[in-house]
């Protein structure tokens, strides 16, 4: 397994119990080496949306102890923590339920309909598939066939 994603296993196993210490909901998270230096963006929400400032501050300082302390980055690092903003990266069941009868962009990781990429409003959710409305019909699409998915925010 390459650096960073060794990294961004063990920056997960410190941040997912900060995360749900806090109340908030780890949403997407990227780890970019350059040089010696690592650059670690963490994108975080409150179950129902709406982070604050100062939510945002409250993780960044706590993971920031975390991982100085257990994983001795030392101060070769920049740790960036935010909200992830209207067009929330989709990756999980509750994402997509949220987001029923919104537009959606998905990224899949086979072909559906003949496409890899596509538009949708999302119809509904079951335990492991997304229900589509899309200019090729409606079309059912198992959760772990979705690489990424984005609200469209127009």
């Amino acid at each position: 397994m390459e650096r960073n994603a060794v990294l961004q296993e063990d920056i997960l196993k410190c941040a997912r119990p900060i995360c749900a210490g806090l109340g908030l909901e780890l949403v997407e998270l990227t780890v970019r080496a350059f040089n010696d230096a690592l650059s670690i963006e963490l994108l975080a929400d409150l179950p129902g949306g709406g982070i604050s400032f100062e939510e945002c501050a409250r993780l960044n300082r706590a993971l920031d102890k975390e991982l100085y302390e257990t994983l001795k980055l030392g101060d070769n690092y920049t740790l960036e923590v935010s909200s992830p903003g209207l067009d929330r990266p989709l990756t999980g069941i509750a994402d997509f339920r949220r987001n029923t009868g919104r537009r959606i962009r998905l990224f899949l990781r086979e072909r559906v309909a003949g496409k890899m990429e596509m538009d949708a409003v999302v119809k509904g959710v079951t335990d492991a598939e997304v229900l589509l409305e899309t200019k090729f019909g409606d079309l059912s699409i198992g959760v772990d066939k979705i690489e990424r998915a984005r609200q469209i925010v127009i």
